[in-house]
């Protein structure tokens, strides 16, 4: 039984891929002049700022998910972090907006999927040391990212019955076991990724990066 767990716990392969980046970030707000003077600039995205201490908070955030021992350069944070910008400034160019019927059908649908109702949603929350004003702002921000994905990622892929085929043949054992949907699904998670990527890098062309410094 999958609980999709309030702070992003187990998810379907599409929805994990969707909020990917979503989770590590895109909802960071923008600092002011009086942060950059304290702090210090690792890099200019466009017409967002990412500061120093951005980079360290996002640094523990990801040693805290991942394996503690497992070395992460901030240099490879910063990337990951100059494209959650990118993202999200393509998605205010795109002009992606969610809906108070939009956010109300995905409130329904986690309660649902989590089998609560809404007030023990909140009373978990408040558990956790979480607004629910927070969370639902997550849970929009969640519905935009997913929205551009099928409009601009998904949209782009197509999973055939030969890749299917070619998926039997290549993992035997494994794919006995999985219903073509399953395959498809699996399938769709690795494509997604790298189209993706691929737009990702197609956004960062197009856009003004200047990295400062990371000390």
């Amino acid at each position: 039984d999958q609980r999709e767990g309030l702070n992003g716990g187990t998810m379907s392969m599409r929805v994990q891929i969707c909020l990917m980046i979503i989770l590590l970030g895109l909802t960071a707000a923008a600092p002011s002049y009086a942060d950059e003077v304290v702090d210090g600039v690792a890099a200019i995205v466009g017409g967002d700022i990412i500061l120093l201490s951005e980079v360290k908070t996002a640094e523990t955030m990801r040693r805290d998910r991942l394996n503690p021992k497992k070395h992460l350069s901030q240099g490879d944070i910063l990337d990951d972090l100059i494209n959650e910008h990118l993202v999200k400034q393509e998605m205010d160019r795109l002009k992606i907006e969610v809906s108070p019927q939009e956010l109300d059908h995905a409130l329904r649908m986690v309660l649902m999927q989590n089998h609560m109702t809404l007030d023990q949603m909140k009373a978990e929350l408040t558990q956790d040391g979480i607004a629910f004003d927070n969370y639902k702002q997550d849970l929009s921000d969640r519905v935009r990212f997913m929205k551009f994905m099928r409009q601009y990622v998904y949209s782009k892929i197509d999973v055939t019955d030969k890749d299917i085929e070619m998926h039997r043949r290549r993992y035997p054992q494994k794919s006995k076991e999985q219903t073509d949907d399953e395959i498809r699904d699996e399938i769709l998670e690795l494509k997604s990724k790298e189209t993706f990527d691929a737009y990702v890098k197609e956004i960062r062309e197009r856009t003004y990066v200047e990295i400062k410094k990371l000390s």
